[in-house]
């Protein structure tokens, strides 16, 4: 809610008043990610006197699942890339975002990589895989995943990328929980954000990207080497939710004011 509307507004609205140049995309994402997640999430940590690394899962990743991790990030990309077109085909929905990377320069792409990649991947990380799956892991494990994935989509503002977001958030979820280091759900999220600047480079510069064919050719590919790094990336065993527990809890996490406006307006912006 922060994220969307409160945070949002007030930066684009208070820059304007400062300065005549438009707020750069890097920047307003920085500002964003730091007021809007990271200093809230930090503050309640810390009001709550709760341990640090226990609330975030700050449990140090292998190194056999390093390398694992980023592998599985860049090939959910293509997969993701897939299901947005099919998204926005059945919606008729335009994507609302640019292109961060306006020129494959070092500057640009130390900039992009830093504020586009690793700031949003530690931030929504920490907040998502982090503090909410630590908060409710105790209602089991399809909760986790599955509220943790609909609490993921419901951060972003773009509803064209939807199915984009509810991939990562799923896959995330379940590397999360299943080493139980929210680090690993970063490695993934950067990986991920990384393989679609590249690819936003390449469709700039080339038609390749934008050739459907070899669009779905590469999502097979990779949606095949993502299901065989999920199987390899070690896991610990989980306690199920039964249904009816699921159902309960699902209910009361999303029925609360913030949560239900932005779900009105998520449907409006689908269906209007």
């Amino acid at each position: 809610f922060l994220m969307q509307f409160v945070v949002s507004l007030f930066a684009k609205n208070m820059w304007e008043i400062i300065s005549y140049k438009p707020l750069e995309l890097h920047y307003y994402i920085l500002i964003i990610e730091v007021f809007a997640v990271a200093l809230p999430m930090f503050l309640l940590c810390a009001f709550n006197g709760s341990e640090f690394s226990k609330t975030f899962g700050c449990k140090i990743v292998r190194f056999s699942n390093v390398w694992k991790c980023l592998c599985l990030g860049f090939c959910l990309q293509p997969v993701a890339m897939v299901a947005n077109s099919v998204w926005q085909m059945l919606f008729d929905i335009k994507s609302a975002t640019g292109n961060i990377m306006v020129s494959p320069d070092a500057k640009n792409f130390v900039l992009t990589f830093v504020f586009a990649c690793v700031v949003p991947a530690f931030c929504e990380e920490f907040l998502i895989r982090g503090m909410y799956i630590s908060a409710v892991k105790r209602k089991g494990y399809i909760f986790a995943i599955v509220s943790s994935t609909a609490m993921f989509v419901l951060l972003h503002s773009d509803v064209s990328l939807v199915a984009a977001h509810t991939i990562l958030g799923l896959v995330t979820a379940l590397v999360v929980v299943g080493t139980g280091s929210v680090y690993s759900g970063v490695l993934v999220h950067i990986a991920f954000n990384m393989a679609g600047i590249i690819t936003d480079v390449i469709a700039a510069n080339t038609g390749f990207v934008n050739n459907f064919a070899v669009c779905i050719v590469a999502a097979t590919v990779g949606l095949f080497w993502s299901l065989m790094l999920l199987k390899r990336i070690d896991s610990k065993k989980s306690k199920r939710t039964e249904i009816k527990d699921f159902v309960v809890n699902l209910f009361r996490a999303f029925f609360n004011l913030p949560i239900l406006i932005i779900i009105v307006i998520y449907i409006y912006r689908i269906v209007g």
